[in-house]
């Protein structure tokens, strides 16, 4: 009660917030959430957890890091990638600038498709591989003497984090807003 009380208190510095996807989260509120176990979700799980692991279409190889989007073919308009550059090995790390990459160990394989590629590799991740496949501002390549595949200057740029504080409290009280409990 004493939390909800500085909402109302303090409504410019502590609004309270009932829908926290309003599009304006800022605030006190509930939180939302779908758990509805209390087993942690995470890539591990997700894609070498028993019921995924012998999908006949899901390789996972590892060690192992893409480099580069690779085969670069223009379908109405639009760049399509048909490759991936990677590399595997004992050793396969990438050290990454916003034009090149150099590898140190491993071995440098491609692997083909026929549908889509699906690139997941993070807020950091993602844009280095784009950029590194040719893809992001074209004055930075073109005075690299680098050929861009498309101009779009904000890849790899106006990165921006989410921050999220979480606050909990040990009360002892068994009194509830909660009507269900």
């Amino acid at each position: 009660n004493h939390i909800l009380a500085a909402a109302v208190q303090l409504p410019e510095d502590w609004p309270f917030c009932l829908n926290m996807n309003s599009g304006k989260p800022l605030g006190i509120g509930w939180l939302q959430s779908t758990i509805t176990s209390p087993a942690r979700s995470s890539s591990t799980t997700s894609y070498l957890g028993p019921e995924f692991i012998d999908h006949p279409n899901l390789h996972i190889l590892l060690p192992a890091q893409v480099s580069k989007l690779i085969n670069p073919a223009h379908l109405d308009g639009k760049v399509h990638f048909e490759g991936v550059q990677f590399m595997q090995g004992k050793e396969s790390h990438l050290y990454l600038n916003t034009v090149a990459y150099k590898k140190i160990g491993g071995a440098l394989f491609t692997a083909n498709t026929t549908k889509e590629i699906v690139l997941s590799a993070g807020t950091v991740g993602t844009p280095t591989i784009l950029m590194c496949s040719g893809i992001g501002n074209e004055e930075i390549w073109v005075n690299l003497g680098i050929a861009t595949l498309l101009d779009l200057p904000s890849v790899g740029y106006n990165t921006t984090d989410q921050p999220l504080f979480g606050a909990s409290w040990s009360v002892n009280s068994t009194e509830t807003t909660d009507p269900r409990i």
